[in-house]
This record gives structure tokens, C-alpha cells and sequence, in this order.
């Protein structure tokens, strides 16, 4: 065994002078830089067991390419132990040193395997390029122009059967009729009559406007309907638009907080039906002891979602209140409209859609959801 000792002024010139003397498999045991000069420490010792690895071709698509590489990123340390751990060479304290380092930098390590997993898992089926520069077929298909159109994969995906056969309008139309039946609240009317109604929603989303249209649709329907109109708040110092209502719709109303609402609970005779504008968990107390009171099925909670809400705000209210199984009254429709990735989001949540209405009218102003009128609604907006 031969063991030498270079040091050079650099790197390349160190590996000349060991090929040199020691021949081309020599074996690196350590690299140092001592006073600006780079010291390698070299030996041919063992080097006729030495075998050539086998270079391996590797055949396949991307996602198999990394597949197959993936699982050596995480056992290579345990491989060059593995390979290098039999020569008498390698000093048993650093090795003791790897093991302390890499139980140092264990959980940095196991984070980034968890990345690299995760990005090979996306990487998976990926199309790197335009959607519409595909090919002629598929970027006509249904299915690109749904997503080209907004509409969310998740949705696009879980509807995939009822247009995949067909030619793309007429796969169109059966997509929005889908998507109808699935945001359907199809017992509106009924959910309507309940005793206490709940309107609840992000400030601005039009509440007290659209509890005067309910308690207006009442009295459309039964002129002597007893109803009372109230206005649920943390303070009530706040003033409510629902009080211009009332008095519109020649209607009594009051302004409570929650635990004068709780304490006046029992008196109420009349059908109830309140803005909510108070602390979101004091709401949720009140609405568990109004079903205590009144009975499950006599209480129901109408969600009050303006046309043209993102996605964050659907994200929040629906977090908030999606539990509670609300009827989701779209309104402003006649402002903004509704878009494919706000009806993809409700869809998502699995939460129906009961009601349509603008802003201009009290009187006459709710249509209630169908099939037919969702769908219709989808077609000529999305």
C-alpha cells in the first residue's frame, strides 16, 4: 500500500501529480487548504478489488426517470457508508462525526425528501405547454375549454361523464345543467317558512336589504303573516338600513344584542327574521338556543353572497357558516356577476343555491333557484 501527500497550488495541479505516481484509480482519502495551497491525501490500497460500476441506461418518460431516481436521493449516505465502511482506511471517528452531523441535519433532510416527493408527484402527467397548443384534437375538447373558461378541475374532473361523448356545445350545456342540479336548493320554499330566519354574511354583501325582500316575499305570499324584523349586533350603537325597511314595509322591529336576543327568546310569537351583524361565535350560541326553543326544522340560515365574491371571501363565509347548511341567496346580481370559479367554489363546499336577486327593489325582487333557471343563468354568464 502507497499513501502520499500532495499539496499544489490548486486542485487540478494536486490530481496531476497523484495520477502520476499513484496511477489513474487512485483513491482520494482527504482534501485540505492549508496557507492558501490545497493539500490531498491519496492511496492505491485495494484498488485491484476495485471494480467499475455498471453504467445504467436509463429508458423512459420523465415521470419514470425521477420516479426511479427519487428513492437514491435518500439512501446515498447510507450507501457510501455502506461501500467505504469496509476499508481500513476510513477513520471510525468521522464516521462517528456523519452520524452526529446527520442526526443534526435529520429533520432539514427528511423536510426535503418530503419536497422532492411532493414535486414528483406533481411533476406526474405534466403538460409543460399553452393548453391550447396541445394538439388540434385536444385543445378543442370539452374538457380544455371548461378549465379555459374557469371552471375549477375538481369540477371539471367530477362532471367528466356527462359531456365527454359529446360535441362540445351540446357537452357544454349538459356540463352547466350538471352543475345546476348540483347547486340546487331544492327546498327553498319550504326552508322559507321556517319560524326564525338567520341572514348572515360578509359586511357589504347586502344583508339587511335582502332580509326586507324575505320578509316582503312573506307578505306576498300570506298578507297576514305576522313578521318582525330584527337586527342582531355585538353593539348597538351601530345603526342598520333594516330599520328603513321596516318602515317601508310598515314592520316592527328591534335592534338586540345577543344576550338581550337570548333573554327575549321565549316572547317571540311572530316569525322572526334577523340580520345577523354580531360576533360570529355569540351568532353561533343564539342560533343553538333558537333551535332549542323553536325546533331544528323551524330554524333556517340564509347566506347573503354578493355577484363577483372571490374565492377567498366564498373560502371564509362558507368556513363560517357552510355547517349550518345555508340556503345562498346570490345577490347584486344586477352589479357584478357571478363567475365559473365562484359557482366552482360553491360546488366544492357542496353548498346550494336558493335565490337571485339585484339591488334596485324590495318589492318582487327574489327569484328562487331551480334547475332550469341556474342552468340558464350559467349558460348566458359562464
Amino acid at each position: 500500500m502507497t499513501t502520499i501527500t500532495i499539496t499544489a497550488n490548486d486542485s487540478s495541479s494536486a490530481m496531476d501529480q497523484i495520477v502520476q505516481k499513484l496511477g489513474p484509480e487512485a483513491l482520494i482519502i482527504s482534501t485540505k487548504n492549508r496557507g492558501g495551497k490545497v493539500e490531498i491525501k491519496a492511496t492505491n490500497e485495494a484498488i485491484t478489488d476495485l471494480r467499475k460500476p455498471k453504467v445504467e441506461t436509463e429508458t423512459g418518460d420523465f415521470s419514470d426517470l425521477i420516479r426511479r431516481r427519487m428513492p437514491r436521493i435518500g439512501n446515498s449516505g447510507r450507501r457510501a457508508v455502506q461501500k467505504f465502511g469496509k476499508r481500513r482506511a476510513i477513520n471510525t471517528d468521522s464516521l462517528e462525526k456523519i452520524s452526529a452531523v446527520n442526526d443534526v441535519y435529520g429533520e432539514e433532510v427528511h423536510d426535503i425528501k418530503s419536497q422532492l416527493n411532493s414535486l414528483r408527484s406533481m411533476l406526474s402527467g405534466m403538460v409543460i405547454t399553452d393548453t391550447s397548443g396541445l394538439n388540434d384534437n385536444l385543445g378543442q375538447s370539452s374538457a380544455v375549454q371548461l378549465r379555459q373558461a374557469n371552471f375549477s378541475q375538481s369540477i371539471v374532473s367530477e362532471l367528466e361523464p356527462v359531456y365527454t361523448r359529446l360535441p362540445f356545445e351540446e357537452g357544454r350545456v349538459a356540463f352547466m345543467r350538471a352543475l345546476a342540479k348540483r347547486l340546487v336548493a331544492l327546498e327553498t320554499p319550504q326552508a322559507l317558512g321556517s319560524h326564525i330566519i338567520f341572514v348572515v354574511g360578509s359586511t357589504g354583501s347586502g344583508k339587511s336589504s335582502l332580509a326586507a325582500k324575505l320578509a316582503a316575499r312573506a307578505l306576498d305570499k300570506d298578507s297576514s303573516d305576522k313578521i318582525d324584523l330584527l337586527s342582531l349586533q355585538s353593539s348597538l350603537q351601530i345603526s342598520s338600513g333594516l330599520r328603513s325597511y321596516a318602515r317601508l314595509l310598515n314592520l316592527s322591529f328591534s335592534s338586540l344584542n345577543c344576550k338581550q336576543f337570548l333573554m327575549s327568546l321565549a316572547n317571540f310569537k311572530r316569525k322572526l327574521i334577523v340580520e345577523v351583524s354580531c360576533d360570529h361565535e355569540e351568532f353561533l350560541a343564539a342560533f343553538e338556543k333558537a333551535k332549542e326553543a323553536v325546533g331544528v326544522r323551524r330554524v333556517q340560515v340564509v347566506l347573503s353572497l354578493s355577484g363577483g365574491s372571490s374565492e377567498g371571501l366564498i373560502n371564509r363565509v362558507l368556513s363560517d357558516y357552510g355547517n349550518l347548511e345555508p340556503i345562498i341567496a346570490l345577490t347584486k346580481l344586477d352589479e357584478c356577476e357571478t363567475a365559473p370559479q365562484e359557482f366552482s367554489k360553491i360546488a366544492e363546499w357542496n353548498a346550494k343555491i336558493g335565490l337571485f336577486t339585484g339591488t334596485n327593489s324590495i318589492l318582487n325582487a327574489l327569484a328562487t333557484a331551480s334547475e332550469d333557471v341556474l342552468a340558464q343563468y350559467l349558460k348566458e354568464n359562464c
